[in-house]
């Protein structure tokens, strides 16, 4: 089963194009102007085209399209935190866990 969703790489929308590993159908996507093998989505993507997903659909006519909307959110960048305020909870809880259950032994001079 092939399919097909909306990612974004290197800021970019592209077209993820999953399925099983296949050489026959990794030939076949290479046929698409500017397909690209990801190594952190583990997938082929295509540009995000109408050209593009017109060439998917004819190569793959069976091929399952699960979104090709908006980006989720889940995808988008983490936000860039620009004060410490946002750090305060994690300061907190940090303060309130114990020590380091250090059992001192003779060749742990560190641990005194």
């Amino acid at each position: 089963m092939i399919k097909a969703s909306k990612i974004l790489h290197r800021n970019e929308d592209r077209i993820k194009v999953d399925f099983p590993y296949n050489r026959e159908i990794s030939l076949l996507l290479k046929q698409i102007p500017d397909a690209q093998w990801s190594k952190s989505h583990g997938a082929w993507h295509i540009p995000y085209t109408k050209t593009a997903f017109e060439e998917l659909k004819s190569l793959f006519p069976d091929i399952e399209i699960v979104s090709l909307k908006e980006t989720p959110a889940a995808q988008a960048p983490p936000p860039v935190y620009r004060s410490l305020s946002n750090t305060k909870p994690l300061l907190k809880a940090l303060r309130t866990q114990p020590e380091f259950p250090c059992q001192p032994k003779a060749s742990w001079s560190w641990c005194g």
